[in-house]
């Protein structure tokens, strides 16, 4: 299960956000013996914590490997030349998406050529960060949505701009 966060929480709990584009998807045996697939994201559209043409490892779990693939529920999947936003944490020398699905957009041509941004959050489950009453964590099915990728990189700059006054 992964906490049910906003754009803005998302934003605040990342080490790093950005816009970027895959450029290299291997998978391998990390060195507790699990399948991870290692992608190589090249930012050129800076949120926070990072700079335009920074190339950052994003670690993720599952994948394919001698012919044998190894699938996560909620993990996001990338692929070479995919343009997505990300928010990620810091894991050692590599990052890792923050709540798995929930912390990549991936962004498409959209209608008329303008860029959209949406969520594939097939196969995860989200909680309430904070418990109700009684001490249960609300839990609810996420429903994807399509927004122009401007708007979404605007709304997380006047989030960002927010937290730099506070």
């Amino acid at each position: 299960m992964v906490l049910d966060l906003d754009d803005a929480a998302l934003l605040a709990r990342s080490d790093v956000v950005g816009v970027g584009s895959v450029s290299q998807v291997r998978a391998h045996l990390s060195g507790d013996g699990r399948v991870v697939t290692l992608a190589t994201l090249q930012l050129h559209r800076p949120v926070r914590g990072c700079a335009e043409g920074d190339a950052l490892v994003v670690e993720l779990p599952g994948g394919e490997l001698a012919g044998l693939a190894h699938s996560v529920s909620g993990a996001p999947r990338l692929a070479e030349g995919q343009m997505i936003v990300a928010f990620l944490e810091r894991h050692g020398p590599v990052f890792r998406p923050l709540g798995l699905a929930m912390g990549v957009y991936y962004v498409d041509g959209g209608r008329a050529g303008i860029l959209s941004a949406r969520r594939h959050l097939r196969g995860l489950s989200l909680v309430a960060p904070t418990p109700t009453p009684g001490g249960a964590r609300a839990g609810r099915q996420p429903v994807a949505s399509s927004e122009p990728l401007a708007a979404l990189l605007a709304r997380l700059d006047g989030y960002q701009a927010q937290a730099l006054v506070r």
